[in-house]
């Protein structure tokens, strides 16, 4: 139910966002974001950062990513 709860709250900002092209390419609508907080982009730009310091992660490297949340790192 809180699911559907915010995609109706979200709603009009998302039509708006998707309208007039205010929403990043690879962000989910807001009432699809149903775990975390902040902004989407730079949630996952953070967590890209955290992999390449602590994995050693290079450009190359590929990574699989299971059931950790709503794909932030996978977009970029």
């Amino acid at each position: 139910m809180r699911l559907i709860a915010r995609k109706l709250v979200y709603f009009p900002i998302d039509i708006w966002n998707g309208l007039f092209g205010k929403r990043h390419k690879f962000e989910l609508p807001k009432g699809d974001i149903y775990i975390g907080s902040g902004d989407f982009i730079a949630q996952g730009k953070h967590q890209l950062d955290l992999l390449k310091e602590h994995a050693n992660l290079k450009p190359n490297d590929t990574v699989l990513d299971i059931g950790s949340g709503i794909g932030r790192t996978a977009f970029l």
